[in-house]
């Protein structure tokens, strides 16, 4: 049998000149590259050229003599020659030719075209054309350089420097925004073509989610949809998507989606509440809540209170989840909403120092309190912790009290000035708008120009209404008798709806009683007109006629005025955002 020859590795067939990273070098162990090459080796998702981080720049070792390269490198160009030297069967000097400075390469490129154009001379020598006349190498055009002098300004000196028209002398700092506001630039295009939108910036998130909540009619589902197309129509005249590559149904994509909303703003509730806890403790909280229900959904408002070091009260609202009806469901709904603020559920941490609550419904005042002492670390002690009841809710109570004690409710069959604020009320809602206002125009031109000169009308219905109208004049002074204008607001005057007497919110009972004073007299004139117009059997001539005969009553006047002059002294002032129609 014949000898086997021995296996003999074959030279690499590549050009030294296309080695731009230690990975370009074939069969090269991944131990001998530099740290940038690992590491693109290692986490890199994209392409070598697209990487733009430091981490991933090569030291490109061959460059330099293993003596010239910094202390740390040296042990790197040392192992990366041997392996390329022993291994690999490359020159080091030959790489370091490759890489030599732009001036020598210059040089030897021009020296090498000398060469070769020397050597095509001598080839061309003895040959002759058709005409026997020897050939010549054409030389090429140099095109015309232009040169101009430009000023330069360096340190509050002039200097003049020779440059070619097509350049211009810039300073760094210019190149430098420049090239800040090219890559800004190239971002926002970059973030508006996005397949998904992705933010880790948390105060990014943040404002997502202010938005969403400052808009909470705005549905998440049509959210996804508006956004992209107002900052399009906003950035549309700025250019910023005036190129090329640029894709609309891209611009969609790279806004948050209705469930990426949704995301933000529970993370940004999570956070909230997270700093909230971080922010009252040790701190002595209240809490005031409320009972109520709207649409047909139950919520438990509760709001937190405490004392800044500033000197000022922080006021917080914790939340407004639902609740059962009784004090036992809706301290164990307190118990829930604080426990989000604590690190463990029932911590002793972060207890309430005193409560306030209306007077009304369930979950009220001392009632509520027992059964928030039966649960575990929710409050602080008896002694320690505070009661109270709501201000306003109490204020109303003082006016509640006393005419239902004295004066009685309002109500069918009842003479009394409850029941006239209310027939006042049901007038009005008995007519048309613009009717009812016709005729308190009407009502207002007969007051205002109306003088007492006794009945001498022949008429025994108009002269009887002349007495009683006369006779309702006298009993105050300050009856309002100015026509209103048609065309000022309404607000304020006779011809806005008087708010209805709410039985359970006796501010607006005042009010009632303050706007029947006001225009008592065009009100007496407006139920005797209704009277004349409609049928008897109508219901507006019915609530007319008990409106006169409620209003002719001197007794209920009194009340009435009692009911006005106390909304005025004790309550109006402290609830001024309810009542400014009635100053």
């Amino acid at each position: 049998m014949a000898d086997i020859a021995p296996t003999v590795p074959r030279r690499a067939r590549w050009s030294p000149r296309n080695i731009n990273y230690c990975l370009d070098i074939d069969d090269i162990p991944i131990e001998k590259c530099c740290s940038g090459c690992v590491c693109f080796n290692e986490f890199a998702t994209k392409p070598r050229d697209q990487c733009t981080s430091d981490k991933h720049k090569c030291f490109q070792a061959w460059k330099l003599e293993p003596n010239e390269a910094p202390q740390i490198k040296r042990h790197h160009c040392n192992t990366l020659k041997a392996c390329m030297e022993e291994t690999l069967r490359i020159e080091w000097s030959a790489l370091q030719r490759l890489n030599l400075p732009a001036a020598d390469a210059q040089q030897q490129q021009s020296e090498a075209e000398d060469e070769a154009k020397a050597e095509a001379e001598g080839n061309n020598e003895g040959k002759e054309d058709d005409n026997n006349q020897p050939t010549v190498t054409p030389t090429p055009k140099k095109k015309k350089v232009n040169w101009v002098k430009q000023k330069c300004t360096v340190g509050g000196v002039v200097h003049w420097i020779d440059l070619p028209s097509t350049h211009r002398i810039i300073h760094s700092n210019h190149c430098s925004r420049w090239e800040t506001n090219s890559k800004t630039l190239k971002n926002v295009r970059d973030k508006s073509q996005s397949s998904q939108c992705d933010t880790s910036c948390t105060f990014t998130q943040a404002l997502w989610a202010i938005g969403m909540a400052s808009v909470p009619h705005l549905a998440m589902s049509a959210a996804q949809f508006l956004f992209p197309i107002i900052i399009y129509a906003f950035l549309r005249d700025t250019g910023l998507f005036d190129y090329n590559d640029f894709a609309l149904p891209h611009l969609a994509t790279s806004f948050p989606s209705d469930w990426s909303f949704r995301k933000f703003n529970l993370h940004q509730a999570a956070r909230d509440v997270m700093s909230l806890g971080f922010q009252l403790t040790n701190q002595k909280t209240f809490m005031a809540c409320d009972k109520g229900n709207k649409k047909g959904v139950s919520h438990f408002v509760k709001v937190l209170s405490w004392w800044e070091r500033s000197g000022k009260v922080g006021v917080r609202l914790l939340d407004t989840d639902g609740s059962g009806g009784t004090s036992s469901d809706c301290a164990d709904a307190v118990q829930v909403s604080m426990n989000k603020l604590k690190a463990n559920d029932n911590d002793a941490t972060h207890l309430l120092c005193g409560q306030c609550t209306d007077s009304g419904g369930g979950g009220m005042l001392d009632s509520l309190a027992d059964e928030l002492r039966l649960l575990d670390n929710v409050i602080h002690d008896g002694r320690q912790c505070l009661v109270a009841n709501c201000c306003i809710h109490s204020l109303q109570n003082q006016l509640s009290n006393g005419v239902k004690e004295a004066l009685g409710d309002g109500g069918l069959g009842n003479i009394n000035a409850m029941q006239l604020i209310h027939t006042v009320w049901d007038l009005q809602e008995s007519l048309p708008l613009e009717e009812w206002r016709h005729m308190l125009m009407r009502s207002s031109e007969f007051v205002h120009s109306h003088r007492d000169q006794g009945d001498n009308d022949d008429n025994e219905n108009y002269a009887q209404f002349l007495v009683n109208f006369n006779e309702v004049s006298a009993f105050h002074s300050s009856f309002k008798r100015d026509v209103p204008d048609p065309s000022a607001k309404c607000e304020g005057a006779i011809l806005a709806k008087m708010l209805a007497p709410i039985l359970t919110r006796w501010w607006t009972v005042g009010s009632a009683a303050s706007c029947a004073f006001d225009y008592y007299l065009q009100l007496f004139h407006a139920a005797q007109t209704i009277i004349n117009v409609y049928s008897s059997v109508s219901r507006a001539n019915k609530i007319a006629s008990a409106l006169c005969s409620l209003m002719l009553d001197q007794e209920n006047f009194i009340d009435l005025c009692l009911i006005r002059s106390f909304h005025k002294r004790c309550v109006n002032k402290h609830l001024d955002c309810y009542n400014r129609r009635t100053i």
